[in-house]
C-alpha cells in the first residue's frame, strides 16, 4: 500500500504522464497527470486524511538524500498503515525496491552531475521543486497554492536561469527514462 501510494506520487513528478493501477483500497488515485494540476488536486482531495499523512511520510523518506536505499526501505516499512489496508507482499517490496533504486539513482544524478553546474538562482528553483516532492500535501491542499509558489519562484529567474532549469529538468526526465522508472512503475 505504501509503495503504491509513493509510486503514483513520484511517477507523476518524474514522467510526463501517469496511469496508475492501484490496489482497490486506494482507487481514488487511479489516474494522475502531473500537467493537469486540477485533476491531481481533485484526486488528492478524495484521499482519506490518513492516506495523505502516509503519502507525506513516505515521500519524505524517499526524498531524504542522507539515507541509503536499504535505510529508506526500512523506514518506509516502519510507517504504520491503517487497519483496513494490506501489508505489502515480499514481491511488492522487491518491485518497490527496484523502483526506489531508480528514483535514488535519478536523484543522485541530479545532485552529483547537474546541480553543481547550475546558476545559484536555477539551483534554488530546482531545490524548490525538489522540496515539493518531500511533502506533497503542502502543495496539493489547493490549486492557488500550487501555482502561486511556482510563479513567485520563477519571477526572479533570468533567461539563462530559465534555460538552466528547463535543460536540467529535461536531463532528469531522460535519466528517469534510462532508469526505466516508467516500466518499474507499471509493475505496480
Amino acid at each position: 500500500m505504501r509503495s503504491t501510494l509513493l509510486a503514483i506520487a513520484l511517477f507523476a513528478v518524474f514522467c510526463n504522464y501517469a496511469t496508475a493501477r492501484p490496489r482497490p483500497d486506494i482507487t481514488v488515485m487511479s489516474k494522475i497527470n502531473p500537467y493537469d494540476t486540477d485533476k491531481a488536486v481533485d484526486e488528492y482531495e478524495k484521499m482519506p486524511p490518513n492516506i495523505k499523512v502516509i503519502l507525506d511520510q513516505v515521500a519524505a523518506v524517499v526524498m531524504d538524500r542522507s539515507l541509503t536505499i536499504d535505510q529508506k526501505m526500512q523506514k518506509i516499512d516502519d510507517i504504520p498503515i491503517p487497519e483496513n489496508h494490506e501489508e505489502d507482499t515480499e514481491e511488492e517490496k522487491k518491485r518497490f525496491k527496484s523502483f526506489l533504486t531508480a528514483i535514488h539513482n535519478t536523484i543522485e544524478y541530479y545532485d552529483k552531475t547537474l546541480k553543481p553546474g547550475l546558476s545559484p538562482k536555477a539551483r534554488e528553483f530546482c531545490e524548490y521543486l525538489y522540496g515539493r516532492l518531500t511533502k506533497p500535501s503542502a502543495y496539493m491542499e489547493n490549486r492557488e497554492k500550487m501555482s502561486e509558489g511556482m510563479e513567485t519562484k520563477m519571477e526572479g529567474l533570468g533567461l539563462d536561469d530559465v534555460i538552466d532549469v528547463f535543460v536540467t529538468l529535461a536531463k532528469i526526465i531522460k535519466k528517469a527514462k534510462e532508469e526505466k522508472i516508467v516500466q518499474l512503475f507499471e509493475a505496480f
